[in-house]
């Protein structure tokens, strides 16, 4: 099996292999044991990522915008989509979820750090 060389740029292995796996054009799930440590890594995250795509704004703009009025949960959901990182947890809409599941297999969005209940989505 071919082994590749991480890089270790930052304190977290998390954000370091999160981002490695992007580097490389691929996908991953980032499990957390609460909402709150889901939300903080899917932002973490996001804020060392350059991305300027039509595409993830309008996913931004979409989960934004399912509440009347956004909460602050929405805009760091929305933040983070406009990164392609998501998070993922029972404290979501079902229309945010499946805007996030959706895109996560279409691949537009990289990495979704999610509490254990996303397995229960039936993913």
């Amino acid at each position: 099996m071919k082994s590749i060389k991480l890089d270790d740029e930052f304190d977290s292995s998390v954000l370091n292999i999160a981002l490695d796996t992007i580097k490389i054009g691929k996908q991953a799930l980032v499990f957390a044991n609460t909402k709150k440590s889901a939300e903080k890594t899917a932002e973490d995250i996001s804020k060392k990522i350059k991305s300027d795509d039509a595409q993830l704004k309008l996913l931004s703009d979409k989960a934004l915008n399912v509440l009347s009025k956004p909460t602050k949960q929405c805009e760091r959901l929305a933040f983070c989509l406009k990164k392609g990182i998501a998070f993922h947890h029972a404290g979501l809409t079902q229309e945010q979820k499946a805007i996030i599941e959706d895109n996560f297999r279409n691949g537009a969005i990289k990495i979704i750090c999610c509490t254990p209940t996303f397995l229960l989505t039936g993913q």
